[in-house]
């Protein structure tokens, strides 16, 4: 595995809050170090928040809501 998310179709998982379950998502667009994920179920978030993006159990990556 690259470790680069794909765009398009492929769901991934995301945890936004500690110990809360994986949400499927997608990236739907990337610029340079920005994504933008889509989330099969809608999530509430407030900037300061941290993500965690997964492909199976395969660590992505993540960062800082802003």
């Amino acid at each position: 595995k690259s470790g680069a998310p794909r765009l398009g179709k492929v769901y991934y998982s995301a945890r936004l809050r500690y110990r809360q379950p994986l949400q499927k998502c997608k990236v739907a667009f990337t610029h340079g170090r920005t994504q933008m994920l889509l989330f099969e179920t809608p999530q509430i978030v407030a900037a300061g928040q941290s993500l965690v993006l997964y492909d199976w159990e395969v660590v992505l990556g993540g960062g800082v809501i802003v």
